[in-house]
């Protein structure tokens, strides 16, 4: 169990990482209404790498405090 733990909890970090990565990449475009868009999909993308983080940590801490 705890080798299940480790492995899903590094995977969740890589799945993180590759949102947050793709989040500071996402281009601006110098429209209005790209702007917005591009921001809002900025937005999600981060959001979407804090959850993947935050699952990452949890495992660690279960994996943790089950030994």
């Amino acid at each position: 169990m705890h080798d299940t733990l480790t492995l899903l909890s590094i995977l969740f970090g890589v799945i993180a990482s590759g949102y947050g990565v793709r989040a500071a990449m996402t281009e601006i475009r110098n429209s209005q209404d790209d702007f917005v868009d591009d921001l809002k999909k900025q937005g999600r993308r981060a959001s979407i790498a804090a959850v993947f983080a935050a699952l990452s940590s949890v495992l660690i801490a279960v994996d943790h405090f089950s030994k």
